[in-house]
């Protein structure tokens, strides 16, 4: 394929986005009459910030049952993990919000500036993953709501004006990715737990 072919292809696909995300952004503040789904949809934003899931981790450090300190510090660890792969993706894509986005984000910071990828579609897909894995007796009803959650999560992003199409869909494709190296080569075993566990408490945070 010649090289002006492939650049006409890449620009089709690029403004064929932006035309679907742009009628699909019916609660970009300042063009919704949605009130209420707008809410919904900024409470879906706020549920899987980043912010959010790292405090729920070091929440559960309070747990005294072994396995699920395991699970919450392999949580942590991902969670970082994430933040890291996102924002160098960011960083390295630079493609910029929408431009029918309203900028009122909580800690959009540095790297948060740029779209692609979504990084709470990462993380929504990341973490469901995360949760089917560790917790593989998850009842059908929680794993539907789980689901729903993390599906919602994406489409808000695209609804709210925040992301491109593109943008979910290339973060739900890093969650997967993300799960799949995490849990292959750095998921903390117990005894790594246990040097973590007792490193902290030598230095008496505990």
């Amino acid at each position: 394929m010649e090289p002006n072919s492939k650049s006409n292809n890449y620009g089709f696909m690029i403004n064929l986005d932006r035309r679907i995300s742009q009628e699909l952004s019916i609660c970009a503040a300042g063009k919704t009459n949605h009130i209420h789904l707008r809410r919904l949809c900024k409470l879906l934003e706020l549920s899987a910030h980043g912010v959010t899931w790292i405090a729920f981790a070091l929440y559960g450090f309070r747990s005294t049952n072994k396995e699920e300190l395991l699970f919450y510090y392999n949580l942590l660890f991902a969670l970082l993990f994430d933040l890291c792969v996102v924002a160098t993706v960011k960083y390295a894509i630079r493609r910029h919000r929408p431009n029918f986005d309203h900028s009122d984000m909580l800690f959009a910071v540095g790297p948060d500036k740029y779209s692609f990828p979504s990084g709470h579609a990462t993380r929504s897909v990341f973490v469901f993953l995360l949760i089917s894995y560790n917790y593989s007796n998850l009842t059908s009803i929680l794993g539907f709501i789980v689901v729903i959650w993390m599906l919602s999560v994406c489409l808000s992003r695209v609804v709210l004006g925040r992301h491109y199409l593109l943008d979910v869909i290339g973060g739900q494709a890093t969650g997967i990715l993300e799960y799949i190296l995490f849990t292959s080569y750095l998921w903390l075993s117990f005894n790594d737990i246990d040097r973590v566990i007792n490193y902290i408490y030598s230095l008496g945070i505990l």
